[in-house]
Formats: C-alpha cells, structure tokens, sequence
C-alpha cells in the first residue's frame, strides 16, 4: 500500500479579458507551487484536464499546459492529477479559470467647451475630466471601477504620470486627454476621447457644395454629395419660426427629388447644427426627356378634386407620392389625356410622377 499524495486546493486562477470575447491563454504550469505545496516538485508530476473523469483516468491530457485557452468562456474547471514518480499512487483537484471583463464605456464623444472668458481669441479653458467621464458611466452601472487620467497613451497603459488634478484641467484649443478604466480585479481599459475649446459665438457653417451638381431623374437626396458633417436635409430655408405642422422637420434621403425644387441642407460639427442652410436647386439633365414629355401641360394647380394631365406621347403610369417620396397611389394607363381624380387626398403637398417613353417625369401640386 502507498500513501496518497497530500496536495493542496489551489486558489482561482483568473486573468483580464483583452479582447471582450470570454477567453484567455493561461499558463496553468504556475500552479504547480500552489498545489503541490511542500511536496517535491522532482518526485511528482502534476498534470491537467478538462473533466474529472479523464483526470481519474489519466486520459486526454492538456497537451500544452504553458498556453491554454479556456473553451468555456469567463468561468471554467480545470482537473489536476498529481502523480508520484516513484509509485502508482495519485490525487486529484480542481480550480477555477476565470475570464474578467475589463471595464468599458464604448466610444466617448468630444468634450466641447466655449471659451466664456477674455480674452476669447486665447481659446483656453478649465474642465472637470472626472465629471464628463462620470456622466457617461451614470447608465452603464459600473462599481468599483478607478478612473485616472493621462496626457499621453503610453502613461496610461504604464499607470505613470497621471494628470494631479482632473477636477481643474486646464486646456487651450484641441487637445487629447487619455483615461483609464481599472476593475477591483486589476483588469484595465484605455481610451481617449477629444476636448474641443471654441469661441463663445462659435456657429457652424452650412455644408459647402462642389463646383456643379447634376441630377437625373429618379434621383434622391442621398445621391447628392455635398461637402460636410452629418448632412440634414429641409424643405425651408429655416428664417421663419414655422408651426410645427412638418413644414421644417428633417426630411429624409430617400425623398425623391423634384424638378425645380430647392433644398436646403445643414451640417452638425461638434454637435452643432448650422444656422444657415445651403440652397440646392434640382434641374434635370434633359435631352431624352424633352422628347417623351414635349407638350407636358397639367392643371388646375392648386386643384380640389381633379387634375387634367395632356402630353403629345402616351403617358403609360401616374403615381402619387407623398412629401416623404412615399407612393400612395399607382395606376396604369394609355393615354395623352387624362383626368385624375384626387378627391380621396387630404389637403397638402404631392408629387405626381408620370411615365412615358420609358422615361419618367415629376412634378408638384397642391390639393386644397
């Protein structure tokens, strides 16, 4: 008879999730010490496994105990063998991997701050770093997590030369400030985010557009490219404080573009919108379509209850859109005179679309 071996149950073994994904490469060799306790190192074998059975059996060793990775995320057993070298005798135990998330709080926004104090053109500012990046950790519920900040990248990873006081931090113009976020467990994140000093009458100019647009027919507000920030289109230039009843709200980049009608554009910098809105005109490039709609005529426009629609070539389809580009209605013909009767619509703003020779055509009226 032999004496089993007397090892020790280990502590958890634990390291920081990099990556968000639930798994690490642990070293399980570093728990040797741990579990053999007083034993001598030379005259047993500790080996590890995934399940308590092959550790019984001595069956389906970890091969590569100095770089394993966990196959079940954040929390794992692993099984431990210690075996005597010099008889058949063996004991077993377990331990705990563990995965821990490192503290996160996703994208942070620039800091905007205005420059409120003379003289202004200096663009200097003082800010409180703890309570901006405290207001995006407000919802996330994250306890017992430090936050510290830094000038540079790498003196955050290192955890030296952190800024004395993030309460007064003083700032002039554009700058990068680095913080770090650091779990109970030691698990750490690094990010930035920008703090932007502007002029206290700063406002952000409307988008700009290229030398020349063309459009064709079909075409949508998202097919027009203008230079600029989170582009926002209107159908107002804005001047006037409108009721809200969908004259000035947003309109969307599949509304359909119409000939004639001018667009107004604004861009959002710093997450401010521009005041001023940039015109566009939408012309058509035409050619083929002076053809298939030579003679177009329709009235009455504003109309009550019918619109007559004449063209010198069949006109095959008429649909009516919506002010969103939505169509409402859509009917099949094969006429160059026709009498639509819109006595179904509400008042408001539609397009009619009408097609003819394979080409189409747009254009506004108002149903009273």
């Amino acid at each position: 008879m032999y004496a089993q071996p007397n090892i020790q149950t280990p502590p958890n073994y634990a390291l920081c999730d990099i990556d968000g994904s639930g798994y690490a490469i642990f070293n399980l060799n570093v728990m040797n010490n741990a579990i053999l306790g007083g034993l001598n190192p030379s005259q047993y074998n500790v080996i590890y496994f995934e399940t308590q059975a092959n550790a019984n059996a001595n069956v389906n060793i970890i091969e590569d105990a100095s770089a394993y990775t966990n196959i079940v995320p954040s929390i794992q057993l692993i099984y431990v063998r210690v075996q005597s070298l010099t008889s058949p005798e063996y004991a077993t135990t377990q331990f705990k991997l563990i995965v821990n998330a490192a503290p996160s709080i996703g994208p942070v926004q620039p800091l905007i701050v205005f420059d409120t104090e003379a003289p202004i053109e200096d663009l200097q500012a003082v800010v409180s770093l703890t309570d901006y990046i405290e207001q995006q950790l407000e919802n996330l519920n994250i306890e017992g997590v430090t936050v510290t900040f830094y000038t540079t990248s790498q003196d955050a990873m290192d955890n030296s030369n952190t800024i004395a006081d993030p309460n007064i931090y003083a700032v002039q113009g554009e700058s990068t400030v680095y913080y770090r976020l650091e779990s109970a467990e030691g698990c750490y994140t690094v990010a930035s985010f920008d703090i932007i000093v502007l002029p206290e009458d700063y406002e952000t100019p409307p988008p700009t557009s290229p030398t020349s647009l063309t459009f064709t027919e079909g075409d949508t507000l998202g097919d027009i490219e203008l230079e600029g920030e989170n582009i926002q289109w209107y159908g107002t230039d804005g001047s006037e404080n409108l009721p809200p009843n969908g004259l000035d709200t947003t309109l969307p980049l599949t509304t359909l573009l119409i000939e004639g009608t001018t667009y107004f554009a604004t861009q959002t910098v710093y997450g401010i919108e521009s005041n001023d809105r940039l015109p566009v005109t939408v012309n058509f490039n035409l050619g083929l379509d002076d053809i298939a709609f030579a003679g177009l005529q329709y009235y009455p426009n504003p109309t009550k209850n019918t619109l007559t629609i004449l063209n010198n070539n069949e006109i095959e389809s008429v649909s009516i859109l919506n002010s969103l580009g939505q169509t409402i209605d859509n009917v099949i013909v094969k006429s160059n005179n026709i009498e639509a009767n819109l006595t179904h619509l509400s008042g408001g703003i539609y397009f009619v679309k009408i097609a003819s020779a394979n080409r189409s055509r747009t254009f506004k009226i108002i149903k009273e």
